[in-house]
């Protein structure tokens, strides 16, 4: 009985994937194995083989088109070739929006930037290296921010004091005009923090300098402007800067 029902098993496949005078069945039946195979033999060396473990389940191919099932996978193939463009199936987009965890994955991000600022009359190059950790939409960062000021001696050398900030702030993620880059990477963050003076040479600031600074990328991110609020003096002195940082 069950040779008899393979063997109609191998005639339905014949009828449903290529005309019978251009194939071959072979029913290969393992009785130490619950399934049994059955390969059919096509034209140009191509076999196809089915593997069953209840017979009855070949009644379910009489509703399936074979016929897209083989545009399917021969579209597939190309696209895997790089021959026709990629299309996904909404199972293919669910699996991958549900594997895909880099923008919600918390991070603890090392870096640095270097720029120049001008304070008050003087052009000042800037390095600042800082420590960050990214979430999602914000990211809490605390920086250690030199600047690099020159001037004259009276023997008329050149001579540099480095004036440096530790500051911390915070960034927020939100829409931007102008052609900025808004596709959600984790760096495009505008940022807001608070500065406080923990070095200074050549007299440039006076004793409690504080510092707001607000940093806003432009051009995809390549740079970041940021315009910055001193307050010195205790509290008493008050004026802008700003500085370009890449």
């Amino acid at each position: 009985m069950l040779h008899r029902n393979l063997l109609s098993a191998g005639m339905l496949l014949l009828c449903l994937f290529c005309n019978a005078a251009l194939a071959q069945t072979q029913i290969r039946k393992n009785p130490a194995s619950p399934t049994d195979s059955i390969v059919v033999e096509l034209p140009h060396n191509i076999k196809m083989i089915l593997v069953l473990d209840d017979l009855n389940k070949l009644n379910l191919l009489e509703k399936t088109s074979l016929d897209s099932l083989v545009k399917t996978l021969n579209t597939q193939l190309k696209e895997s070739n790089g021959i026709a463009p990629a299309t996904s199936t909404p199972a293919q987009q669910v699996i991958t929006e549900s594997t895909d965890t880099t923008k919600s994955t918390d991070q603890l991000v090392i870096w640095a930037s270097v720029g120049a600022g001008l304070i008050r009359q003087d052009f000042v190059p800037q390095f600042s290296p800082g420590l960050e950790v990214r979430l999602k939409d914000k990211a809490y960062f605390v920086n250690y921010d030199m600047n690099f000021f020159f001037d004259r001696t009276p023997e008329n050398k050149h001579r540099m004091h480095v004036n440096s900030f530790v500051d911390v702030g915070f960034g927020f993620r939100k829409f931007a005009p102008f052609g900025i880059n808004n596709s959600g990477e984790t760096e495009n963050f505008r940022r807001i923090s608070v500065g406080y003076l923990v070095q200074s040479n050549g007299g440039y600031f006076e004793k409690n300098t504080f510092r707001l600074s607000y940093s806003y990328p432009i051009l995809n991110n390549m740079i970041k402007v940021m315009p910055q609020l001193y307050i010195t003096n205790n509290l008493k002195t008050f004026f802008p800067g700003v500085s370009l940082r890449f």
